[in-house]
């Protein structure tokens, strides 16, 4: 009894009612390979026929039993691995209906705000590919040419794809991937200050004008800060779109804080290898201010003050003792 118990409700889960399945297992055990009428079966089982038969209708609806003769009425149980087989295809089909319903009802979840961390590189490259995936309306891309050239297979997917926008600012000096030729790209090279400012391949991506990615890759492996973050947020999406979209009017990457502007080619001092280049822009770092500025950069440190001569000195200090302060001093002698 206890085994019919737990056959029952296997076939409960299979979706069979109680007395379906108690019907099907009677079936099973008095037909004997033979075909039954529903006469029979309600008689092992102690039940009205006229119920019984209505049963056995269900059942050969649900492809459970079949029925071999019409007049007199009989049945055959369909072999367990044959129906298991059929119900699960079943409700697979359901299951899968039953998804994509729900996801067309669902509505779109708000946004967290919540900035999160991205560990390492596979983390970020993942979640960016993850982003880029889930674009549907535009795509603003800032990254090195390594970080473009490793996304290069996903973006040619993405530009493919109507009504979406496609924007990349590549820094490097080329060539680029030939699966690049269809995406919207802008090469810029990368000039002094953003190459010394930022040595390490760099992402930043903002999709649909509500996620925003920003990532540092190859960190050293003994730094624990994570190599960037992402946001589900329209403002801080909003901000950075807002700027790379001036950037990309201009045709130039947008400014890194604190970068330093490319030399001009016709002066042999500004020239990066020469040594009155490196001398004045290494002098430039050493010397300034860890006083932040308004732009992320740092404040120079203001020029010292011009040494005064030792004569000028003494004669400022003797000008000083001779001056009179105001007191009298009266001396008495005895």
């Amino acid at each position: 009894m206890a085994e019919s118990a737990a056959q029952i409700q296997k076939l409960k889960l299979l979706g069979l009612t109680r007395t379906e399945a108690e019907v099907f297992l009677a079936l099973r055990r008095e037909s004997g390979g033979t075909p039954i009428s529903a006469y029979k079966v309600a008689q092992s089982m102690g039940r009205d026929p006229a119920n019984l038969g209505k049963t056995l209708a269900a059942l050969e609806k649900q492809g459970a039993v079949r029925l071999t003769q019409d007049k007199p009425r009989l049945y055959l149980p369909v072999d367990p691995a044959t129906f298991t087989e059929v119900r699960l295809a079943r409700l697979q089909e359901v299951g899968e209906n039953l998804v994509a319903e729900l996801a067309q009802d669902q509505p779109e979840l708000p946004p967290t705000g919540l900035c999160l961390a991205l560990p390492g590189n596979e983390a970020a490259i993942e979640q960016t590919r993850r982003m880029l995936e889930s674009a549907r309306e535009q795509v603003f891309l800032f990254g090195s040419q390594e970080v473009v050239q490793h996304l290069a297979d996903i973006l040619a997917t993405v530009a493919g794809q109507d009504q979406l926008s496609l924007r990349v600012i590549c820094a490097g000096d080329g060539p680029l991937d030939e699966s690049l030729s269809a995406v919207d790209l802008s090469l810029v090279p990368m000039n002094a200050g953003l190459s010394r400012f930022c040595p390490q391949p760099f992402l930043q991506l903002m999709v649909d004008n509500r996620l925003w990615l920003q990532a540092l890759f190859n960190r050293p492996e003994a730094d624990p800060a994570p190599c960037g973050w992402w946001v589900d947020d329209p403002g801080m999406a909003g901000v950075a779109a807002a700027l790379f979209h001036q950037c990309w009017t201009l045709k130039q990457a947008p400014e890194w804080p604190g970068a330093i502007p490319a030399p001009d080619a016709d002066e042999k001092s500004s020239q990066p290898d020469s040594p009155a280049y490196q001398a004045g822009v290494l002098g430039s770092v050493q010397a300034g201010s860890s006083a932040p500025s308004a732009h992320g950069g740092a404040f120079p440190a203001p020029p010292p003050e011009p040494a005064a001569d030792s004569q000028t000195q003494e004669e400022d200090q003797s000008q000083d003792e001779d001056e009179d302060d105001g007191f009298q001093f009266i001396v008495k002698h005895d």
